[in-house]
């Protein structure tokens, strides 16, 4: 977001600058902490690491922390602190509970909610315990929203897992700013003339950065692919769509 401030008096703009963003780049590597019961769930646990690792970010796990003088619940609501992402599973069983009354999955997902993202993973197919089923209704009514899938085996959750850190990379990824057509957006949304006699203040915020975006449908696309190998687009189509064209260009 760019905001652009004019004194209608002296025709002076004043520049306020862009927001640094308050997401994680695309291209950055993330540490995300897997979140669930470590008994009986290590499968899971592994595909979630898996998937994590296919994408270039690190997988931050209980079972991986070395030997420690702290307790280790201590030592895992550090590492979900340390973390930029929380990948919570929840399948069955709620797990025993800690000094506070709740679960260890439980006691991570509160230190995370509030300040880092959540993504949430629920098992088709099992009868929740009464504890686990009031922890699930929780998760999925907290008012700020979590991105939430379903699975019924490792190989889906880990399919689900590589999609939402996809789409969430992709949501919150940071363009570069270009700040002279951010300018000339809020200049271009400033009246020319003033209705007063006198001095004026008027404020024009105009957003950025623009980002280009592919239709669903476009990424099939035999011209996408041809241009993402650098081949030259086939004559009398667009370079992206693959429909009929005047002329072929390139965008």
């Amino acid at each position: 977001m760019h905001a652009c401030q004019r004194d209608l008096h002296s025709s002076r703009f004043v520049n306020f600058g862009t927001r640094p963003p308050a997401r994680l780049p695309i291209a950055e590597t993330m540490k995300i902490f897997i979140s669930s019961l470590i008994g009986g769930h290590e499968d899971l646990r592994n595909a979630a690491a898996s998937a994590i690792a296919a994408l270039g970010h690190e997988a931050v796990r209980a079972e991986d922390f070395g030997a420690s003088p702290e307790a280790p619940q201590i030592a895992c609501l550090a590492g979900v602190r340390a973390a930029d992402a929380l990948v919570l599973i929840l399948g069955e069983r709620y797990g025993h509970t800690q000094r506070s009354g709740l679960s260890a999955t439980h006691e991570e997902y509160h230190e995370a909610r509030e300040a880092r993202p959540v993504l949430v993973f629920i098992q088709r197919g099992v009868q929740p315990e009464e504890r686990q089923a009031a922890f699930m209704s929780e998760v999925q009514g907290w008012e700020r929203g979590h991105f939430t899938a379903h699975f019924s085996d490792v190989t889906e959750l880990r399919d689900r897992v590589i999609r939402g850190l996809h789409d969430y990379a992709m949501a919150n990824e940071s363009s570069p700013v270009d700040e002279g057509q951010i300018l000339k957006q809020a200049e271009a949304l400033i009246p020319a003339s003033r209705a007063t006699t006198g001095p004026a203040i008027v404020l024009a915020v105009a957003g950025g950065p623009r980002r280009a975006v592919l239709r669903p449908a476009e990424l099939e696309s035999e011209e996408l692919r041809r241009f993402m190998l650098a081949e030259p687009p086939r004559r009398g189509c667009s370079s992206l769509t693959g429909t009929p064209t005047s002329g072929s260009q390139r965008r």
